[in-house]
């Protein structure tokens, strides 16, 4: 990835905070272990949101109010970030920390009177399956983990 040469062409370090999800160890285990061993792995995020957050987006629709659950979107992490760039910071950052965006899957379905955002990430090597989904009502979770992320870099103790 086009970042980690970055950084380590410039001496520098790039700190990827978990945000709304966590986990971030464990994908970065698991992509580590399946390149390692050669084997194959798939990684996907599946968002579920409300149609009225998807508003002023290319996928809404006025249908979307009133349809009970409905797939808008299922494309790479990487294609994901051109049609929603502010949408779907989740599944880069993630992909980022596993895969990378042109292999990771990202889908997101509308939810009707849904009320924040439910991120399920699936990640599968040959005899190994991690699953994590977080449910936030709001983002203040994706702000705390900066301070959790600082709390870490400052700390005796390094959580990983």
């Amino acid at each position: 990835m086009q970042f980690w040469a970055a950084a380590k062409a410039h001496g520098g370090r790039i700190y990827l905070p978990h945000g709304a999800v966590g986990g971030f160890d464990v994908l970065h285990t698991v992509a580590l272990m399946a390149e390692a061993k050669g084997q194959p792995i798939t990684a996907e995020i599946h968002t579920h949101k409300g149609p009225a957050s998807l508003k002023n987006t290319p996928l809404f629709t006025d249908e979307l109010m009133t349809t009970p659950e409905k797939t808008v979107l299922a494309v790479t992490a990487a294609e994901a970030i051109q049609v929603l760039p502010t949408k779907v910071n989740v599944a880069v950052a993630a992909a980022l920390a596993s895969i990378g965006p042109d292999a990771m899957g990202a889908k997101i379905t509308s939810v009707e009177g849904f009320a924040g955002d439910d991120h399920c990430i699936t990640m599968e090597t040959d005899g190994l399956k991690v699953t994590s989904d977080v449910y936030s009502r709001t983002a203040e979770i994706a702000g705390w983990s900066i301070v959790a992320l600082l709390q870490n870099l400052a700390g005796p103790v390094v959580l990983f």
